[in-house]
């Protein structure tokens, strides 16, 4: 939240915004595309860091005139922010994606190749469900 608010305050979420024209892009590329940076991230980096530094940042982003028209019809900045939730909360690839992860990969008993071939199926998986299940509900007026 800190860093939602040093970007605030320091213009520099407006700097970003203006520098990438966001409010041309359409609304479901805007809200997969971000869910998937996330997803990825998530996989090298533990989860709620991942969130911690994408939620404001987008917040920022979805909050600017252009984008918040943009995305109404999903839903809103909610919806674009469930998204980046979903999103990290599916990365399970690797062992320092989650202490469970770690915790199942430091007994031996489960090699790594094991957890990126189950993680990447589940990843897809959810990704996918989620991601129809979050269009639908933000599409329906759900979230607003």
């Amino acid at each position: 939240f800190a860093l939602g608010v040093g970007l605030h305050d320091t213009r520099i979420a407006q700097t970003l915004i203006d520098a990438i024209p966001f409010g041309s892009w359409p609304a479901l590329i805007m809200v997969v595309g971000s869910g998937l940076i996330c997803y990825a991230m998530a996989n090298f980096i533990s989860h709620t860091a991942t969130a911690s530094l994408l939620v404001p940042i987008l917040a920022a982003v979805g909050a600017s005139a252009a984008v918040a028209t943009n995305l109404a019809p999903l839903g809103g900045v909610t919806t674009l922010l469930v998204g980046v939730a979903i999103g990290s909360s599916l990365g399970m690839v690797l062992p320092i994606s989650t202490p469970p992860n770690a915790i199942a990969a430091s007994t031996g008993m489960i090699e790594q190749k094991d957890m990126v071939k189950t993680g990447l199926i589940m990843g897809i998986l959810g990704l996918v469900l989620g991601y129809c299940m979050l269009i639908v509900l933000g599409s329906s007026g759900f979230f607003g």
